[in-house]
């Protein structure tokens, strides 16, 4: 059934100010009145006549004062933030940009594999005249990712966009899930919940893809790393602190239990046990900080054409993509 046209847009994301007008225009949409602003007080008065929302932050203030709103986006794909009891109970659609992270999920996993296994962060990281004064080939001498044993602990559409190009590459896929599921395209093997001691014991990488919920919060915690191999390495594709146990990760370190640990974090969480920023933790060769990485170019491009597809479809009255579940929580 064909639903109202969409003739209002709030954008509270002032970085696609020009991307969000110039695309409207592309798909059709010059019609549409943009709000794209960084100004709260802005976006709570333009959301009053809003129809839509294109939201990189979202609260209950914001739900409230767009009372005519048909239809919330998030820019992000994870949107435990975005759910707090208000919009969990509103019968308003919600979709995110879920879809649009798989790709960049999956080769900066890869890339950070590449790095540990060909020893990059060493060789690549030193002087440039290092290598030119002899030949040091044997130093740190670097491993094959083919053959190694990827664990993907989380099969979204990151899980799902890393198990095939890591087959590619001759690796072992493992997959593990909360439910049995059919196995995915590239997975060797998969996992449920009653295995996974089993699947973290045959890991060489651990590539943790999970949303946060209040299940899956603190979930990489001390069994997870007493349960794995010591020269493991840990690679937080989700970008969510909260996922972990940091003392648990930090003792997982300094005794050896785990080979290595990559992260994306969004800052400092000293209520989550990370440690402070002067913390020699941060400064040890087998751990690795990076910013967030899981984006792209294209990714944002993607970002954009989900949004205004969604448009397309929910005035259609067909079914919409990125659909969040509001009751898993992703």
């Amino acid at each position: 059934m064909t639903k109202a046209p969409i003739r209002k847009v709030v954008v509270n994301w002032p970085a696609w100010d020009g991307r969000v007008q110039e695309q409207a225009s592309r798909e059709g949409y010059g019609h549409l009145e943009i709000t794209v602003t960084g100004d709260r007080a802005v976006t709570l008065a333009s959301l009053r006549e809003a129809d839509a929302v294109l939201a990189a932050g979202w609260d209950a203030e914001q739900l409230e004062a767009g009372a005519n709103l048909k239809w919330v986006h998030a820019v992000s794909g994870g949107v435990e933030a975005h759910l707090f009891p208000e919009m969990v109970a509103s019968p308003l659609p919600f979709t995110c940009g879920k879809p649009t992270f798989g790709i960049p999920g999956a080769e900066w996993s890869l890339s950070v594999m590449l790095m540990v296994t060909r020893r990059n962060h060493f060789a690549i990281g030193r002087p440039k005249t290092t290598y030119l004064a002899g030949s040091a080939d044997d130093n740190l001498l670097p491993e094959d990712l083919a053959g190694k044993a990827v664990g993907i602990l989380g099969m979204g559409y990151m899980g799902k966009a890393l198990a095939p190009r890591a087959a590619a590459l001759g690796m072992r896929v493992l997959a593990a899930t909360r439910t049995p599921r059919p196995t995915d395209d590239g997975v060797f093997e998969s996992f449920t919940a009653d295995r996974l001691p089993e699947f973290l014991a045959e890991s060489d990488f651990l590539v943790v893809a999970l949303p946060v919920t209040p299940q899956t919060k603190g979930m990489v915690a001390g069994p997870v790393f007493e349960n794995m191999k010591d020269s493991a390495f840990v690679i937080d594709a989700s970008a969510r602190a909260t996922l972990f146990d940091w003392p648990a990760l930090v003792r997982a370190i300094d005794g050896g239990n785990i080979g290595g640990f990559c992260t994306q974090p969004s800052g400092l969480h000293p209520d989550l046990g990370m440690p402070g920023i002067e913390s020699d933790f941060w400064q040890r060769d087998n751990v690795f900080v990076s910013p967030c990485r899981t984006t792209s170019n294209e990714q944002v491009a993607a970002g954009l054409d989900l949004f205004f597809e969604n448009m397309r479809r929910f005035e259609a009255g067909e079914e919409m993509l990125g659909i969040v579940d509001r009751k898993a929580g992703y």
